[in-house]
């Protein structure tokens, strides 16, 4: 299965991406949705927009945004038109020191969720980069032990490092973050935001990354997991053109 992100930025060019994007490229299933706080489109606005198009959508709802009833009742709502998965992620901070933050962790609203929509397929973050693999998978068990089906990961620009966390979480439903990354900002971005390290003969190049996830998507396939596409700044038509050409 393999899902694109787009981000929000406008609900009706949204619609019309995501039903090119999964018309032009039958290959894409559904579409996951980010949660920007400075855009004015949260993400399960979006989510209920495409589902009620017919348009598989992942939406990630930020758990620290609100009171856990709240996000529970988002999830319920979305599920009543359709949604059969959803990624709870904590949130980032934001910027802004009167929006107020809720010390609520996806585990709590997952072990709710276990039990008020037992269909629904609850996908929480992992990071392969931000703290020791130990720590990490430690997490990610804690979550799967409330009734968390899998992880959504960040995006992966190495197939040694994707096998070795495809081999270590094989008990858990996976989607593989794959992000082209083409410019040297956006690699210095990587690098310094998230503690990314890429592999010494990594290429600023889109068919360079188109062979990366082409390889990174057989690794998948051959597991029976999934992948979600992050074109970001990447052309998204000329990417996916060549990526599935």
């Amino acid at each position: 299965m393999i899902f694109l992100e787009l981000v929000p930025r406008d609900l009706d060019i949204l619609l019309e991406e995501a039903k090119w994007a999964t018309t032009t490229h039958p290959q894409i299933s559904g579409i996951n949705i980010p949660d920007v706080l400075r855009l004015s489109n949260r993400s399960h606005d979006a989510a209920a927009l495409l589902l009620e198009n017919g348009i598989d959508a992942v939406p990630h709802i930020r758990t620290i945004d609100r009171e856990c009833e709240d996000t529970v009742a988002i999830v319920e709502r979305l599920v009543g038109v359709g949604m059969s998965k959803v990624l709870l992620i904590s949130g980032d901070p934001p910027a802004s020191p009167l929006q107020p933050v809720f010390d609520v962790s996806p585990i709590e609203v997952a072990l709710i969720l276990r039990d008020r929509c037992p269909s629904l397929e609850v996908y929480c973050a992992m990071d392969p980069y931000r703290k020791s693999i130990q720590k990490e998978i430690g997490y990610c068990k804690k979550k799967s032990q409330v009734g968390v089906k899998g992880f959504f990961t960040q995006p992966f620009f190495d197939v040694n490092l994707a096998a070795y966390y495809l081999d270590i979480l094989r008990d858990s439903s996976l989607f593989l973050g794959i992000s082209p990354v083409i410019t040297t900002t956006s690699k210095k971005y990587w690098e310094s935001r998230n503690r990314v390290v890429f592999p010494s003969h990594f290429e600023l190049d889109l068919t360079y990354n188109c062979v990366l996830a082409k390889n990174i998507i057989s690794q998948v396939n051959a597991l029976h997991q999934h992948v979600y596409l992050m074109p970001i700044k990447a052309p998204i038509k000329e990417y996916l053109a060549e990526l599935f050409a």
